[in-house]
């Protein structure tokens, strides 16, 4: 008998066979666990991104008039009430949220000290506390 794979060569007899079943059931526990990690809490599936300005606010970060409390990481409550961006306080200091990339994990906040309130521009003549 000639194969042309050379993988296969060394195999003993019936090897192919077997891992041919053993990737069908790999492939039907990961769709099965993928199924069922998609019917998660149902608590979750109600949450939906809202915009604050430009700027898109989903998990981890979440607006109390527009958005449930468990939709969002405790501490991650964002105001969206002055200006065209969210803001966020954090450790006493308030920041404002200039844009979020959800894919790579990033944002870029600015602390609200150093902006001038008439552009929103940066301004470094504030005091920080």
């Amino acid at each position: 008998m000639h194969l042309n794979n050379p993988l296969l060569i060394h195999l003993p007899h019936g090897a192919p066979k077997m891992n041919y079943y053993y990737s069908i059931i790999f492939i039907f526990c990961v769709l099965l666990h993928l199924s069922l990690c998609s019917s998660s809490d149902p608590y979750f599936n109600t949450c939906f991104s809202a915009n604050c300005g430009d700027v898109k606010i989903a998990y981890p970060f979440y607006i109390p008039n527009q958005q449930k409390s468990y939709c969002g990481y405790p501490g991650f409550e964002v105001s969206c009430q002055d200006g065209p961006f969210p803001s966020l306080n954090m450790s006493g200091s308030n920041y404002v949220i200039k844009k979020i990339w959800y894919e790579n994990h990033t944002l870029e906040v600015v602390n609200s000290v150093f902006l001038n309130s008439a552009n929103q521009s940066a301004d470094c003549s504030g005091a920080i506390r």
